[in-house]
Parts: C-alpha cells; sequence; structure tokens
C-alpha cells in the first residue's frame, strides 16, 4: 500500500507539473483615430509544428475589458500558457514572438508599418512596441527584421550572374550578422537582467531558430 501511494503521488506530481499553465494578461493598446475598432486585438498563432492535427491552431484568449482612456484605447486578455515558447501575433503576416507563462505584455499598436525597411520588405500592417518587464524579450524578431529581413522568408536569391562562392558569402554574411546581433542582444545586462526569461534560455531559442530559418 505505502509504494502504491508513493507510486500515486508521485504521478500526481508529474502530471500536475506537466499540465500546470500560468496564466498570462495580453493588453493592446491602440489609437481609435487610426484603429476605429471597439476591442481591437490581435490573435496570437502557434508557430507551425507545435501543435498536432486536429488542434487548435490559435492560443485561446479570454476577453477581459475593453476601456477608453484619454489618450488611447486598451483591450485586455487573459491566455493560459504551459511553457515559453515562440508564437506569432498575427497581423498580416505576422510579428514572430515569445509566449511567457505568467507575464504581462502591454502591445502598443502605433500606426501602419512601411512596406520596406532596409530593402527588406515588412509583413505586418502595424508597427508594434512593447512594455513591461520582457519588452525586450519580446521585441528581438522585430529588431532582427529591420536589420536583415523576417527570418521565415528567404530574402537571398541566386541570381544568374552568382557563382556559388558568390552565393555562399552572402548568406554567410546575412547569418554573421544575425548571429553578431543575437549575441550582442543577449549580453546587454540592463535590458536583460530583470526579464524573467535567462539569457541562455533566449540564446538557445533564437540559435534554435537562426538554424533552422
Amino acid at each position: 500500500m505505502k509504494t502504491l501511494i508513493l507510486t500515486f503521488c508521485i504521478t500526481a506530481f508529474f502530471f500536475m507539473n506537466t499540465k500546470a499553465q500560468k496564466h498570462t494578461t495580453v493588453i493592446f493598446r491602440y489609437n481609435q483615430d487610426s484603429i476605429k475598432q471597439n476591442a481591437f486585438n490581435i490573435p496570437i498563432l502557434k508557430v507551425l509544428g507545435s501543435y498536432t492535427y486536429g488542434e487548435n491552431s490559435y492560443f485561446p484568449g479570454k476577453f477581459i475589458s475593453f476601456n477608453k482612456k484619454k489618450d488611447y484605447s486598451e483591450t485586455i486578455y487573459d491566455y493560459s500558457f504551459k511553457e515559453t515558447s515562440l508564437a506569432v501575433l498575427l497581423d498580416l503576416f505576422g510579428h514572430e514572438n515569445f509566449v511567457i507563462p505568467g507575464d504581462t505584455m502591454i502591445v502598443n499598436i502605433k500606426g501602419k508599418a512601411s512596406r520596406r525597411v532596409n530593402n527588406f520588405i515588412v509583413p505586418w500592417n502595424y508597427n508594434l512596441t512593447y512594455e513591461g518587464r520582457n519588452k525586450f524579450v519580446y521585441s528581438l524578431f522585430d529588431s532582427l527584421a529591420y536589420l536583415t529581413g523576417d527570418l521565415r522568408f528567404n530574402y537571398l536569391h541566386f541570381n544568374k550572374t552568382d557563382n556559388v562562392e558568390v552565393f555562399c558569402k552572402k548568406a554567410d554574411s546575412i547569418y554573421s550578422k544575425q548571429i553578431l546581433f543575437l549575441e550582442k542582444y543577449c549580453k546587454l545586462e540592463k535590458p536583460l537582467k530583470k526579464t524573467s526569461l535567462r539569457r541562455s534560455k533566449l540564446t538557445t531559442l533564437c540559435r534554435s531558430k537562426l538554424t533552422t530559418s
């Protein structure tokens, strides 16, 4: 009986830890002069390959409130996440980002984005800025997109005038810029020391993304 109880306790502990979800508050702030819609929000999409066939491809969010402030409108949603993972704020092709259990993510919607930045196509409709404890984590992929193009799309094309060596040098140059940016970003003490996402985990997630893009 003692063995049975011990086995039950271990199983229950494992089950609760693997299934436990923490609530994350996502606050969307915007100017209704540019977005003429009450309770505007941006759906959060799971990245391809992170969910099984038949499973909802969106993270289900619960509407909490809509408020009109003096200078902006605010929509608040509650999400439940099991673990820190990649996600997409689905604005057009979307802003690739992170979801962090137990966090408060404030998304400022700053108006229409330019179609190109540094000769790279911008794959979203709205410029976003972030507030909160992990604002520097949430802004990482947008920053990289402005520097070397969105990681989900291939901006490097083999021209007829190129040979393999020239093409490989171009690819290596872009990858080196991305890695250098990531290394500098993750060494910044002030922005990242107050985040809940450890720099080692952030580096691992991003390096994995860079090598599979």
